[in-house]
């Protein structure tokens, strides 16, 4: 069972997900995660042996190795149910991300990684966006999945209604420049994927589009575009330090 939960199927079967990694685990415990159980192995001992609120399974490397998602198991891994959570903010934040048909586990992680660096504690994601529990993206987000709320939700209907409080920004190549998004007001930051950029349905409901310059301003001299998660944190970095 728990080999099957690296793929999405099963994880909606079975409704779980494995995280791996000590820290990983330690964080997962002392939030309001359901651990279904813990497995781990000799070496890891001193960490389980702490471990009081859940179901601890003492197995050997070649077992860990076998249930692991990394090319070397990392010793501990928690098997954990899947929270039923509903889309919606307790409050209005600042700044929320948009992400449109991201498809790399690796910057799906990375972006949840860099809202929490930033306090950015909400994500909305357009239902053809990569899993969450993908076990790409939870090794991605060292953790930040704790933290920051993510919801698959149908983007259009989601953002309408927030057109009155927040004013919808869109990354895109032929933006203007960040600098002049600064301001005081809410804002809902879309994110497109690299391949295909913002989709058509979304892109007719942004109040402005925005752009990271590039240095160079010779296209031939530079790359064609900067990898979703590098232009997230860049974005986030932009949009909150004043």
């Amino acid at each position: 069972m728990i080999r099957s939960l690296k793929q999405k199927k099963f994880r909606k079967q079975e409704q779980a997900f494995v995280v791996e990694g000590e820290k990983s685990v330690k964080e997962l415990l002392s939030g309001d995660f359901e651990v279904r159980k813990v497995l781990y192995t000799p070496r890891m001992w001193g960490t389980a042996s702490t471990i009081h609120s859940t179901e601890c399974v003492e197995v050997n490397e070649h077992t860990m190795q076998s249930l692991s998602s990394l090319s070397t198991a990392a010793g501990i891994l928690a098997v954990v149910n899947i929270p039923q959570r509903e889309a919606g903010f307790g409050h209005k934040p600042e700044l929320i991300l948009a992400l449109d048909r991201i498809t790399d586990p690796g910057n799906l992680g990375t972006i949840i990684r860099t809202a929490d660096w930033f306090g950015v504690t909400n994500i909305l994601c357009s239902e053809d966006t990569v899993d969450l529990y993908n076990p790409k993206t939870i090794q991605s987000t060292m953790g930040s999945f704790i933290r920051v709320s993510v919801s698959y939700v149908p983007l259009v209907k989601t953002l309408a209604p927030l057109k009155s409080d927040y004013r919808i920004l869109g990354l895109d190549m032929k933006g203007t420049d960040i600098g002049s998004a600064k301001s005081n007001v809410r804002k809902v930051v879309v994110i497109g994927s690299e391949s295909k950029g913002i989709s058509k349905e979304v892109y007719g409901i942004i109040d402005e589009y925005i752009t990271i310059p590039a240095y160079q301003d010779n296209p031939y001299r530079r790359p064609e575009s900067l990898n979703a998660s590098i232009a997230t944190a860049i974005a986030c970095y932009e949009l909150t330090k004043n």
